[in-house]
């Protein structure tokens, strides 16, 4: 389920020297060596998060997004090792975050329906499933979860 080092290598090919706004509405100008350094922080964050070492692997992608705060896969993974580590409420502000970045990312909002039905905000959970569906009908296991939460 985790975003694939390929998309994270094209992620960095295509942010390099990428300007925007901070989540604190400031501008931040990214360098590609800051770039590289995030992305090498990702991928030993995904080799961490598949040998079961949760808390290291969050240290990881939380660096990874000092440097790129802009990084969805990053902030993807995240998420995924904060629902795994029982970090719901964690979890349901990273992918706040990355649904800021990427709004039509059906897979965010089913992920951040999980956050929520773990952490027991069922109609939040609801409503981020139903947005999930709304913008990718083709989801048996998302229709499923609202049947099973109604």
């Amino acid at each position: 389920m985790k975003r694939s080092l390929l998309s994270l290598i094209l992620a960095g090919v295509l942010m390099a020297g990428f300007s925007g706004y901070s989540a604190a509405g400031e501008y931040k100008k990214i360098s590609e060596a800051q770039l590289k350094e995030a992305l090498k922080h990702e991928i030993k964050a995904n080799k961490l998060d598949d040998a079961g070492k949760l808390e290291e692997a969050i240290k990881e992608y939380e660096e990874s997004l000092e440097l790129n705060p802009y990084s969805v896969s990053c902030l993807f993974n995240l998420g995924l090792a904060y629902l795994k580590a029982g970090r719901n409420a964690e979890a349901i502000y990273t992918y706040q975050r990355a649904i800021d970045l990427a709004p039509e990312d059906a897979e965010l909002y089913k992920l951040l329906g999980i956050a929520f039905i773990k952490n027991g905000e069922r109609e939040k959970a609801i409503n981020a499933w139903e947005r999930s569906l709304a913008l990718n009908p083709e989801q048996p296991k998302v229709k499923e979860f609202i049947e099973i939460n109604k």
